[in-house]
């Protein structure tokens, strides 16, 4: 089986696929990012799922560009600031569903993230290029400082933990099904966007120089579960009245809950 997973990452048939399946991505994003724009209220739940779509969208678009359209700068500085984004706003999400404030954790996350979005956009030598990995043209490799690269990646992987499991705890602790299965699905989405690309980058250490491109093609999976799953449960429709979202929130049966959304 890893035999057969390695060969399928070294003929280029694991990562972004190809431009086609890249813009693909890129309009299910941008789409879901609109659609819950205008099918929810934009409150709290419905800003955060919008940011994590654009910034997943972001990401895809800045691989389109530069292995469908033969971009270079500054799109490989876009992409490292659009996937920087993604673990406080997942972390947030989480919170926002389940109703927890803690503004030390908020400010200590973004001041984190806002420190590393600046260091890979402005920074002379954080990202000094990259290349479509041929022949299939199936992630883009990066060329990154390697100094930083171990404190970006401890600080994306650890935060990805963290919004993982404390989806699961409140989720577990939730008082209503609603909430607990919206987190439920957060937490799937981070399992299926970070676990993937982890079992890759063990399998064939070559492509850890692709990692952010590799992780947006399970990034896709994380935008599916934001827009047919997380949202409906978690999200407020427009002209929704009180008495509704009451009843919603009450659901005993999530699958129910979810298709009532529909």
């Amino acid at each position: 089986m890893l035999k057969r997973v390695r060969k399928a990452v070294q003929l280029g048939k694991i990562g972004c696929f190809s431009p086609e399946a890249m813009l693909a991505t890129m309009v299910l994003e941008f789409g879901g990012a609109l659609w819950v724009a205008l099918r929810y209220r934009l409150n709290k739940v419905g800003w955060l799922t919008i940011g994590l779509l654009v910034f997943l969208g972001g990401m895809q678009m800045s691989e389109f560009i530069l292995c469908g359209l033969g971009g270079g700068f500054p799109w490989y500085h876009i992409a490292y600031a659009s996937i920087t984004m993604l673990p406080p706003l997942g972390i947030s999400l989480a919170m926002a569903i389940a109703g927890k404030k803690n503004l030390w954790a908020q400010i200590v996350m973004y001041v984190l993230c806002a420190a590393f979005v600046l260091y890979w956009l402005f920074a002379i030598h954080g990202v000094t290029g990259d290349k479509c990995e041929a022949p299939s043209s199936n992630w883009v490799v990066f060329q990154a400082n390697t100094d930083a690269m171990w404190m970006y990646g401890t600080y994306y992987y650890v935060f990805l933990a963290i919004g993982t499991f404390v989806s699961l705890y409140w989720g577990y602790k939730a008082d209503n099904h609603r909430t607990s299965w919206a987190l439920y699905w957060l937490a799937i989405g981070y399992a299926v966007f970070i676990l993937p690309t982890i079992t890759v980058g063990l399998i064939d250490p070559a492509t850890r120089s692709g990692i952010p491109s590799v992780m947006c093609g399970f990034a896709a999976l994380l935008a599916v579960t934001l827009i047919f799953a997380v949202i409906r449960l978690a999200g407020t429709r427009r002209g929704e009245t009180p008495a509704e979202v009451e009843a919603r929130t009450k659901a005993s049966n999530p699958a129910q809950a979810v298709h009532d959304d529909n």
